[in-house]
């Protein structure tokens, strides 16, 4: 999956000659896992507006020491400041770990649809609220888009308010485009991109709107955070039974947690949440809805099934 970071994400209040601890885990992560990275160009020059102003304190500092140590006489080896501090390269940080990156320019159409968005205070904007580099994180907003659409799916790593509000839910959601605020939601984000995880997802899939509709605080394609300890029984005629501990988006853009449950038939599926806690509890001690089955006797939940096995150890 395409991993694309924000300039908040990037922002450090010191010089960097190294990627920052919190960067440098989940840009480990991507190489480990094989995920792309992509940095939009608003958000590489953001990164390197702030670098330039460092790099230029750096070196007023240095040229601070070397006329303190020449006012005591104190011997030492000048050189010019330029030489020696320079901006760091972001992409060669990245890359220097072994994974793949790039900076990706925005469209004339990105540009376009970005200042439409902003003169109208279009979605995703927050209604009624206005910031000094709204357009900027339009551009970032569109380019972010099209390369989910392009890629089949990305994962944008943003703190900022027109990045995360429930107002682009259904845009991201149709794009492929998933959210997270925080390099530990992306990392727990990655960690469910395996077949176990992918199949509760597809499992969960119709329960949300339903679950929603009975009162849970979540919009009706929550992004999944987390799939822990996630457990398959296998029937005479195709999967039985799933459960996990979940990790799923609130309204809010909270955490809910819970224990999942999916009994399936050949008639239908049924989905149990239990143990829920999110904020603003409390919450029933369970919740159960129907939906139609997800997965048939197809090639497909057969893969999912054959690479389960592989992953528990069994052969069969």
């Amino acid at each position: 999956m395409l991993v694309i970071l924000n300039s908040d994400i990037l922002y450090s209040q010191t010089l960097l000659t190294t990627l920052t601890p919190p960067i440098h885990r989940l840009i480990d992560a991507c190489s480990t896992q094989g995920h792309p990275v992509a940095i939009p160009e608003t958000a590489k020059l953001e990164f390197d507006r702030k670098q330039s102003e460092l790099v230029d304190n750096a070196k007023n500092e240095l040229e601070g020491a070397y006329a303190t140590l020449t006012r005591f006489e104190i011997n030492y080896e000048q050189q010019p400041p330029e030489d020696v501090i320079t901006t760091p390269d972001l992409i060669a940080l990245i890359t220097n770990t072994g994974a793949v990156a790039e900076i990706v320019e925005p469209t004339i159409e990105d540009y376009r649809e970005a200042h439409r968005r902003a003169s109208l205070h279009l979605v995703p904007h927050p209604p009624g609220e206005t910031k000094s580099d709204e357009m900027r994180d339009l551009v970032i907003w569109m380019v972010a888009l099209r390369l989910a659409r392009e890629s089949d799916g990305a994962l944008l790593v943003s703190r900022d308010v027109v990045h995360t509000h429930s107002r682009g839910d259904v845009e991201a959601y149709e794009a492929g485009l998933t959210r997270v605020r925080t390099v530990d939601d992306a990392l727990e984000f990655l960690d469910v991109q395996t077949p176990a995880g992918q199949l509760f997802r597809q499992l969960m899939e119709p329960a949300w709107p339903l679950l929603a509709g009975e009162g849970l605080p979540i919009t009706a394609t929550p992004a999944v955070r987390s799939v822990a300890r996630p457990v398959f029984e296998q029937g005479l005629d195709g999967l039985a039974s799933a459960s996990c501990t979940l990790k799923v988006t609130t309204q809010t853009g909270g955490i809910l947690q819970c224990l999942a449950e999916v009994e399936i038939s050949a008639a239908q599926q049924q989905v149990t949440l239990r143990n829920i806690v999110a904020d603003g509890g409390p919450y029933p001690l369970a919740m159960s809805v129907q939906t139609d089955p997800v997965l048939g006797p197809t090639a497909e939940s057969e893969e999912h099934l054959s690479q389960l096995r592989q992953i528990l150890g069994d052969g069969t």
